[in-house]
């Protein structure tokens, strides 16, 4: 998100986010953002998480405006080469439960192992670099790319207005000289530029929050405590059909990482 001029009155985004030098718009979660403060309530569809049916792959969810008009939204994934979301039999990608695989986080032991640290009913994207654990894999980092296809009652696309992601848990924990397996700094850009990026974490970050400046942790140390989280949520002015979501880590970094999408809201002509 390129910084944009402002004008001599009003509060400048160095003075909502006191202590911390930003490189992106990102601001405090207790400001509300222009883009959805000027959206008619009557019109916002809230996204239902989960699906009806968690099974079905791509997700295809439901979304509900104030009057009861009901729209959907499909979420298709590609895994580029080089990317895997499998090991041992297990796959979370995609899934709802909370699960994903992760390091043991010892060094001396590299093993991979299942944790349930996420909420149940947000959608999780879980991946790492291709290849053997005890090898070094190709130099590159994984990517997946998220599509969104926003279809009426009526069964046609359309381009919704002042959509709002929010994701948990874009961190990073990469240590110098440590195994490619326990290491991860991930990144998220979209295919569209966010107009604002908000955060309830007060952590630093950097990028535009696009594929070529994707949205990341400042620093290779930033995740939350024991039962906390970090959500980010973007805002968009428009988000049509098709827009892309591309989740990545920085600096090429491999080991496992992970994402959930937590809410999506939008303005559709179905009110």
């Amino acid at each position: 998100m390129s910084q944009r001029s402002s004008g001599s009155t009003g509060p400048t985004r160095r003075s909502l986010t006191a202590g911390a030098v930003w490189s992106i718009p990102v601001v405090s979660a207790a400001v509300a953002a222009p883009l959805a403060a000027a959206s008619p309530a009557t019109c916002r569809s809230t996204v239902v998480f989960p699906p009806a049916d968690p099974s079905v792959r791509p997700p295809v969810l439901r979304a509900v405006a104030p009057s009861g008009a009901i729209s959907s939204v499909r979420i298709a994934s590609d895994l580029s080469p080089g990317t895997t979301s499998l090991t041992q039999g297990q796959d979370f990608n995609l899934g709802w439960d909370g699960g994903r695989w992760t390091s043991s986080g010892d060094p001396s032991a590299v093993a991979e192992v299942v944790v349930r640290d996420y909420p149940a009913g947000s959608l999780m994207l879980n991946q790492r670099r291709a290849g053997p654990i005890t090898e070094d894999p190709e130099p590159g980092s994984d990517r997946q790319t998220l599509t969104f296809t926003f279809t009426g009652a009526d069964g046609r696309m359309f381009d919704p207005t002042d959509v709002e992601l929010s994701i948990q848990n874009i961190t990073s924990g990469a240590t110098p000289r440590s195994p490619w397996l326990t290491n991860w700094w991930s990144t998220v850009g979209f295919s569209v530029e966010p107009g604002y990026i908000s955060t309830q974490s007060g952590q630093s970050a950097i990028g535009l929050g696009t594929v070529d400046k994707p949205f990341r942790r400042a620093t290779p140390q930033e995740r939350p405590g024991p039962g906390a989280a970090f959500v980010d949520t973007f805002t968009f002015r428009s988000f049509p059909s098709g827009s892309t979501l591309s989740f990545s880590q920085y600096a090429g970094v491999q080991g496992w990482h992970a994402i959930a999408l937590s809410g999506l809201s939008f303005v559709s002509r179905d009110c």
